[in-house]
């Protein structure tokens, strides 16, 4: 008796750290995945320590994680212990940028610790709590990121290493679950903030500027159309013109703020590159390129050493920072903003065309953990990684299929398209049997974040992300937990 009360004060602790980290990281995502600490000269980020002090809970509360299907089960473990092997290869060949690439196949250890978490049917009750106070937290967080508004030391020290798409992410989540809890509300009190939170998240994800969550976010309610009932169509049928004023409203209050913003960063960027080039014109007079790119080539006679060498510098910096932006190439102008979509369109698909040529030189085990294609963007080679940590210089593939294919081959890439497959079929077909709204409508939410979370993962780097990456697992272990504590209650009304 002494034991198990011990037991559960400790995982009633546990609980309420883990739902704070989660709600941390869904309100300012990798400004919060960031914070770290620093031991014996290496810091561990908040993520890193999060699965450290996790792995005891997994071992004494093993016996909470439900039987899950044989099928399912054996794809997970295959999967991580694929993951667990090529983090080894890379630490026995020293190849220190193999730590990175956990995120891959150790984040799935978020998935078991969900079980455990909401294993007691009142914590996800206390996590839509959570959820929306996350919602409204990431709100003005990503309106202070747009706008540069705010304290400046709250913006020093969680806003400005934020990334849009990890405030695009939680708006849609939170979209999500209002819609599947739209027919659930029966107070008009209610039913009014959901609307009035409802245009904050639609007006928030309108101004973040990324068509592809905006596409992602039109999709989402698409989607979930054939998933919830007749209430909760019609409900959002009467709601969408209330949705619709208040965010033209929200926009018309915001907009000279928005104007000015928009100016300024277009005025920085043109700025940047004006003063880009005149350096680069000023250093490298008439040095050739091949001179500047190749250290084997000939420079001209007249051109001193001291001064060839400082164009390099600054050449291989005006390099890299054109690759980063985006930009087409030193010298040239800032790219007309008619033509911005189509340039990343076309980097992308180049990208991604990239990375499944460096992985089918492996395409069955991939080319592992801490192992990065030197892309060839818009001309010009990248850089080799700089670091495992923060500011690595790796350029990700915006692509969660293309990544695991070229680190885990066609046999991690089938395991991952099956897991996630099989989550999605589970939970659909787990709908069809389910009579609890408060379930359904809870169930419906969950797959309504994910399925956001797999399209944005087709143009992001949401998969490599330690921030977004974790949210993936969290939200399949939510799902097996739903549906598994909805069985134990039918079971126990009919004993």
């Amino acid at each position: 008796m002494k034991r198990r009360l011990i037991e559960d004060s400790f995982l009633l602790v546990y609980r309420i750290i883990f739902l704070i980290f989660i709600g941390g990281t869904m309100a300012l995502g990798r400004s919060f995945s960031i914070l770290h600490l620093r031991i014996a000269g290496r810091p561990f980020f908040i993520t890193e320590l999060m699965l450290i002090i996790s792995l005891p809970v997994l071992v004494a509360f093993r016996g909470r994680i439900m039987d899950l299907p044989r099928f399912f089960s054996r794809a997970m473990l295959m999967f991580f212990i694929l993951g667990g092997l090529y983090l080894a290869w890379g630490m026995i060949t020293h190849n220190p940028y193999s730590v990175r690439d956990i995120v891959l196949s150790g984040y799935l250890l978020f998935f078991p610790l969900t079980v455990i978490v909401f294993s007691d049917r009142r914590v996800p009750i206390i996590f839509l709590f959570i959820l929306g106070v996350a919602d409204i937290f990431a709100f003005f967080a990503g309106r202070s990121y747009i706008m540069h508004i705010g304290l400046k030391s709250f913006q020093e020290a969680f806003i400005y290493a934020a990334k849009p798409v990890n405030f695009g992410l939680m708006y849609a989540v939170a979209t999500a679950f209002l819609i599947s809890f739209s027919g659930y509300l029966k107070k008009w009190a209610y039913v009014l903030a959901a609307v009035f939170i409802f245009a904050l998240n639609f007006y928030a994800l309108f101004i973040l500027g990324i068509r592809t969550l905006w596409v992602a976010y039109l999709l989402l309610p698409a989607a979930m159309f054939f998933l919830i009932g007749k209430r909760q169509v019609l409900c959002l049928a009467r709601s969408f013109p209330v949705i619709l004023v208040l965010t033209i409203a929200l926009y018309f209050i915001d907009r000279p703020v928005l104007i000015s913003t928009k100016d300024d960063s277009m005025n920085k960027e043109q700025i940047i590159v004006t003063k880009m080039n005149s350096l680069f014109t000023f250093v490298s007079g008439n040095i050739s390129r091949e001179a500047l790119e190749s250290k084997d080539a000939q420079p001209d006679p007249n051109d001193s050493p001291e001064k060839i060498r400082r164009a390099r510098e600054v050449y291989q910096f005006a390099k890299e920072y054109r690759i980063r932006h985006n930009l087409p190439d030193i010298g040239l102008a800032v790219p007309k903003k008619f033509s911005e979509f189509f340039d990343n369109i076309i980097w992308r698909f180049d990208i991604w065309r990239q990375a499944v040529e460096f992985g089918m030189r492996n395409p069955w085990f991939g080319r592992g953990f801490g192992n990065y294609p030197q892309y060839v963007v818009w001309g010009y080679r990248t850089l080799p990684p700089q670091g495992a940590g923060l500011n690595s210089g790796i350029t990700p593939a915006h692509n969660e299929f293309v990544t695991v294919f070229f680190k885990m081959g066609i046999i991690g890439l089938s395991l991952f398209v099956l897991i996630n497959a099989y989550c999605f079929f589970f939970a659909l077909r787990s709908l069809r049997r389910i009579q609890a709204v408060f379930t359904r409508s809870y169930l419906i939410g969950c797959i309504g974040a994910l399925f956001f979370w797999h399209i944005t993962a087709c143009f992001y780097d949401v998969i490599e992300s330690p921030s977004t990456s974790l949210i993936l697992w969290f939200f399949m272990g939510l799902i097996f937990s739903l549906i598994h504590n909805d069985e134990k209650l039918c079971n126990q009304k009919k004993d």
